[in-house]
């Protein structure tokens, strides 16, 4: 690994010193936008990439109305995870689902 006397080489760097080590206490708000970015770009990736389809699980239709408003997580699937073949399923696996 190189490094330096204060240097690391793949170290996380604060914003405003390069040469300084990330301060998750000082940078966090830094650190927050770079994470939403990462987020943001993974996921439209997924998408338009890979063409996943996004699917927003628990879906209301399977849960009792009032938990509609409950948190719910995003989760990433091949068009064809409900193919009704089963046979073509077990031969092909073409199901897909990423969390």
């Amino acid at each position: 690994m190189l490094s330096t006397s204060n240097q690391v080489y793949g170290m996380i760097r604060g914003m405003d010193d390069i040469n300084k080590r990330y301060d998750h206490v000082n940078d966090r708000p830094q650190y927050d936008k770079l994470a939403t970015f990462v987020i943001e770009f993974v996921q439209r990736q997924m998408t338009e990439t890979y063409v996943l389809q996004e699917i927003w699980i628990p879906e209301n239709k399977l849960v009792e109305e009032k938990y509609h408003d409950k948190p719910k997580n995003n989760i990433f699937m091949s068009r064809d995870f409900y193919r009704p073949d089963l046979a073509l399923n077990r031969t092909n696996r073409r199901a897909l689902v990423l969390i």
